[in-house]
């Protein structure tokens, strides 16, 4: 027997229009959100305007969710000049997917 692809939706919340029996499906939802939270990489922070785009979500989720770590992951190993500024950290994807691994198995 051969599982057929997945196919996620871009948003957790169109899953009720594809999932036909009723059920909640929560591991599909969990699936979509980590798959939309990995394609979000983006490349470098080296430009103010991109720099600008990236920082200010991180930023206002941290007001509302204080104890929550908000960290940016570029596909960009260099560390941003000037620094995030608090309480944003900084980690490049290559260096996260490893624990991002460890901390699923």
């Amino acid at each position: 027997m051969v599982n057929p692809r997945k196919a996620y939706p871009v948003d957790p919340w169109l899953i009720p229009l594809y999932e036909q029996s009723g059920r909640p499906n929560l591991g599909h939802a969990l699936e979509t959100v980590v798959m939309v939270e990995l394609i979000r990489v983006f490349l470098d922070v080296s430009d103010p305007s991109t720099r600008k785009r990236e920082v200010r979500a991180p930023e206002a989720a941290s007001k509302e969710l204080p104890d929550a770590k908000p960290l940016l992951l570029p596909l960009d190993s260099t560390p941003p000049q000037p620094p995030m500024p608090e309480p944003l950290h900084w980690k490049p994807a290559s260096a996260w997917l490893p624990d991002w691994k460890e901390e699923m198995q």
